[in-house]
């Protein structure tokens, strides 16, 4: 997925101050999985995650929570530029 189309998804969240389902949806689209991990971070159910971004529950904050689980060192997306980029230059 380019990095680009990510940062949009991410910009639409800062500008709309919360995550809609529309944005919710690109990022699942594009293999991040926002719901599961905003599921963890706040203990909720895949279904109450989708019915609170329906109803506008999901703020900038959380999703800032969930990026930075998932890039963490024990983030499924931890170093994974660098994973990148060392299998472009083999």
């Amino acid at each position: 997925v380019p990095l680009l189309e990510l940062v949009h998804l991410f910009g639409s969240v800062v500008n709309e101050g919360k995550l809609s389902s529309e944005i919710l949806e690109g990022f699942t689209t594009r293999g991040v999985p926002m719901v599961e991990e905003l599921g963890k971070n706040l203990g909720k159910t895949e279904n109450s995650i989708l019915s609170l971004t329906q109803k506008g529950g999901v703020g900038l904050q959380e999703v800032i929570n969930a990026i930075s689980g998932m890039t963490s060192q024990s983030g499924m997306f931890y170093n994974a530029m660098a994973k990148q980029s060392a299998e472009l230059i083999r």
